[in-house]
């Protein structure tokens, strides 16, 4: 049985709640180990699990720092892995279009190799197949398809609702998927490139994913009311995910 595994680094929007992270993913296979997005606090949970010497590559969705925050960490972590021995190549980080400065100001520590990815299009990394499409968002964003054998995994990213996270989630073995806001702040979602719990739910329903798992929560309200509400128009139970929480895809 291959080895897919997805374990919650970080689940916040905006910023992390105390002693936890902002948006990160660490997601195993049996050749690999890939860390998707890297938001504030991410990198200390990481070595929860690994170093990053032990990171096959970077997928980074887009550059807003509770997605992206702890990249110069990284940058720091890797650079010092490379003077000690402990890591002998780059680290490949897949990232959405972000302003050139960033990246410049990312590229100082040299044991980060940046590769510009952009809508539509699809990859091999290491052992897996990955394909990026553009969501509605502010930046620059992209949704994320990992294939791994006949396994898939999807990863919203940010967004307002879109038909490209549609295509992307479509028959999922497990979809990560953003619930920004409650049901009643539809237009607020549209309006700042977000999901609320309805639309979470019915996008889900409508791809025909086989586990749906919530993320990027707000810090405000009730989130058993928004778990509510996600799981009334998904039609079933949902996972609510949380700091350290572990998902085997396709393994039900």
């Amino acid at each position: 049985m291959q080895l897919f595994q997805l374990d919650v680094l970080g689940y916040w929007g905006a910023y992390p709640e105390a002693a936890e992270a902002t948006a990160g993913y660490l997601l195993t296979t049996d050749g690999g180990r890939y860390l998707i997005d890297c938001g504030s606090g991410v990198l200390s949970q990481l070595y929860r699990y690994c170093r990053v010497e032990d990171l096959t590559a970077v997928l980074l969705s887009h550059c807003h720092p509770d997605h992206a925050a702890d990249m110069g960490v990284l940058g720091h972590a890797a650079l010092l892995a490379g003077m000690t021995g402990a890591r002998e190549t780059s680290l490949p980080v897949y990232h959405a279009a972000a302003p050139s400065a960033l990246i410049k100001h990312w590229s100082q520590d040299p044991w980060l190799s940046f590769h510009p990815v952009g809508d539509g299009d699809e990859m091999i990394v290491g052992d897996v197949r990955v394909r990026f499409r553009q969501t509605i968002h502010p930046v620059e964003c992209l949704s994320m398809r990992i294939t791994h054998g006949e396994k898939v995994f999807a990863y919203s990213a940010d967004s307002a609702l879109c038909d490209s996270l549609l295509e992307q989630a479509a028959d999922a073995d497990l979809f990560l998927c953003e619930a920004s806001m409650y049901a009643s702040q539809e237009d607020l979602a549209r309006r700042v490139g977000h999901l609320t719990s309805t639309q979470c739910g019915e996008l889900a329903r409508d791809a025909r994913v086989k586990q749906l798992a919530v993320i990027h929560l707000p810090h405000e309200g009730d989130l058993d009311v928004l778990t509510t509400e996600v799981e009334a128009a998904f039609g079933r139970r949902v996972v609510r995910v949380g700091t350290g929480t572990r998902l085997s895809i396709g393994q039900r």
